[in-house]
C-alpha cells in the first residue's frame, strides 16, 4: 500500500469515528428533549418531589448543553460549520420527514400506498438503527463515559452559579 493509500485510509478511518459520535451525541440530545418534554408535562416521575423533578430537569439541560458543544466541535473537526451539521442530524431529517407532494396528479389511493411504504421503511430503518446504535455504544464507551463527565461538571458548575 502506498504511503498515500495508507494515509487517506487512515483519515477515512478518523472520519467514521467523528461521524459515529456525532450520531451518539445526537441521539442522547434527541432522547434528552423527549424526556425534557415528558418531565414538563408531568408524565414521568408523577411522584417524585419537586428537588427529584429538578435534579432531573438540570441534567437533562446539562445534556443538551453539552450535547450542543459537543456537535459544534466534532462538526468543526469534521469542517463543516456548527449550525449545519445540527439542521442534518434534525430529528426529522434522517428519515426524510417530508410529507408526500400535493400533487392533484397523486391519487389518494396512490399516496396511501406511499405513506405505508414509508411507514413499513421507517419501522425497518428504525431496527436498524437501534442495532447499529448499540455496537457503536459499545465501539464509543470511553467517548461516552468523557460526555457523560462533562455532564456531571456541567450541572454542577449551573448548581453553582443558580445557589442550588
Amino acid at each position: 500500500m502506498s504511503a498515500d493509500l495508507a494515509r487517506r485510509v487512515r483519515d477515512l478511518e478518523a472520519w467514521c469515528v467523528l461521524l459515529e459520535r456525532a450520531v451518539l451525541v445526537q441521539e442522547k440530545r434527541v432522547w434528552s428533549q423527549a424526556t425534557l418534554a415528558l418531565l414538563e408535562e408531568g408524565r414521568i416521575m408523577a411522584g417524585a418531589t419537586q428537588a427529584e423533578k429538578t435534579r432531573s430537569r438540570r441534567l437533562l439541560e446539562a445534556n443538551l448543553r453539552v450535547a450542543r458543544e459537543s456537535l459544534d466541535h466534532l462538526a468543526s473537526e469534521l469542517g463543516y460549520e456548527p449550525r449545519g451539521v445540527l439542521a442534518s442530524l434534525s430529528p426529522g431529517a434522517a428519515w426524510g420527514e417530508a410529507a408526500p407532494p400535493d400533487d392533484e396528479a397523486a391519487s389518494p389511493a396512490l399516496r396511501r400506498q406511499l405513506l405505508r411504504i414509508v411507514a413499513h421503511e421507517r419501522e425497518a430503518g428504525s431496527a436498524h438503527m437501534r442495532t447499529m446504535l448499540r455496537e457503536l455504544t459499545a465501539r464509543h464507551d470511553e467517548f461516552l463515559g468523557d460526555l457523560a463527565q462533562q455532564v456531571r461538571d456541567d450541572a454542577a458548575l449551573h448548581d453553582a452559579f443558580d445557589g442550588g
